[in-house]
């Protein structure tokens, strides 16, 4: 597989007067995302952002683990499925 190349771990929300920022959970707190307060959504969307690690890292082990197997066993929902995973996998990977 690519190498990922986004800040990896786990992603914080820090509220702030005028904003919500996205950060690492690193001692430094590195800048990830910046949400306005004018957003709509802004909340559900910070949580969005926050969980971007943790759905790659499940996309990416799901299509791991099918292509490890060989895949011929798949089931069509299986396939279906995985083949979500791998779109959202790429798509973050930039192929």
């Amino acid at each position: 597989m690519k190498e990922v190349k986004f800040t990896k771990g786990e992603w914080r929300i820090e509220k702030e007067v005028d904003s919500i920022m996205i950060t690492d959970n690193s001692r430094s707190r590195n800048f990830i995302a910046k949400i306005p307060s004018h957003w709509i959504n802004r909340e559900g969307n910070a949580r969005l952002i926050c969980a971007v690690p943790d759905l790659f890292e499940a996309c990416a082990q799901v299509v791991h683990d099918y292509e490890g197997d060989g895949m011929e066993n798949m089931q069509a929902r299986d396939h279906v499925f995985y083949e979500l995973c791998k779109k959202a996998t790429n798509k973050a990977m930039g192929l």
